[in-house]
């Protein structure tokens, strides 16, 4: 009868951490670049050009109407897809085509509660309060959030106010 020997090393092997552990690549920083210029394409161009293109257009009052009422439709259901994408799979429209997602720092799932409030309602009431308080400092604001992301860990200001990171996604 033989011993064991007890330092040996073990002869299972290994497996590769889940990405749910916080072990998958960090979005590079032209992912991140080309995600929100996608959501701006898809959330910010349809109100812009409801204001400003339309009424130059020298319609009459009722083809206006009828125009403006269509893309308010439209851009209606793009907000409702983008919530649900991002309430189902914590991707904007422009994360999911681009192929990354929002985790916690520690790659846990985020909640909807810090998701909302902290990642965006932060930053969109610090934005408004120094829009109301001095002309263009919020948007001075946001345009410093978005170079928080050149530090080493990728990170944007409201990425650390919410603990959250933004990750290549498995589809």
């Amino acid at each position: 009868m033989t011993t064991p020997n007890l330092y040996q090393a073990p002869a299972a092997s290994l497996q590769p951490a889940p990405e749910y552990l916080g072990f998958a690549e960090p979005a590079t920083r032209s992912q991140r670049f080309q995600a929100a210029a996608l959501d701006f394409l898809y959330l910010g161009v349809p109100p812009l050009f409801m204001s400003l293109v339309l009424p130059r257009l020298g319609l009459e009052q009722s083809t206006l109407q009828l125009y403006t009422g269509l893309l308010e439709v439209v851009y209606g259901v793009i907000c409702i897809m983008n919530l649900r994408m991002m309430m189902r799979h914590r991707q904007s429209l422009g994360k999911r085509h681009i192929g990354i997602r929002i985790v916690r720092s520690d790659g846990s799932e985020i909640s909807l509660r810090r998701l909302f409030l902290l990642r965006a309602g932060v930053l969109a009431v610090a934005v408004t309060m120094l829009n109301f308080v001095t002309v263009g400092l919020g948007f001075a604001f946001k345009c410093v959030d978005g170079l928080f992301v050149f530090n080493s860990r990728r990170q944007c200001l409201h990425d650390m106010l919410a603990d959250s990171k933004v990750i290549q996604a498995r589809l």
